[in-house]
């Protein structure tokens, strides 16, 4: 199997430079094409195997073994309404503020939160509906 080839010559060249992986930490994820639901990756480092997952949190985007961004797009849309939400009695109410701050606030703050990773994103058809 590739994915085991591939995880071999990580931990192998890890381990030359004197790191380890924390085989508790790491988890395989599969990806096949078409996409599945039974997709699952037999990843074994020695005599411990890998746990296989159908989606994990990496860097603050999701990946899923479906290969869809559904549960990146639901979760940046979670994040910039909480972070719009926190600011509605420091900023959004005050009526001693200008616009033009409350602008820079909002596309510092809420959007950069909505379109953190977006752009790696890979749209289908039915992620593009409305």
């Amino acid at each position: 199997m590739r994915i085991q080839l591939i995880f071999d010559r990580f931990l192998n060249t890890a381990q030359r430079f004197g790191l380890t992986v924390s085989l508790e930490k790491t988890e395989a994820l599969h990806q096949s094409y078409p996409p599945s639901k039974s997709a699952s990756a037999l990843v074994t480092a020695g005599s411990n195997q890998l746990s296989s997952v159908d989606k994990f949190c990496y860097l603050g985007s999701f990946l899923s073994n479906m290969v869809a961004v559904d549960d990146d797009i639901t979760s940046r849309l979670t994040k910039a309404g909480s972070a719009f939400g926190k600011l509605q009695d420091r900023l959004w109410r005050v009526h001693g503020i200008s616009l033009s701050t409350k602008i820079a606030v909002y596309c510092a703050v809420v959007l950069t939160s909505l379109l953190y990773g977006s752009e790696t994103w890979t749209l289908s058809a039915p992620d593009t509906e409305t």
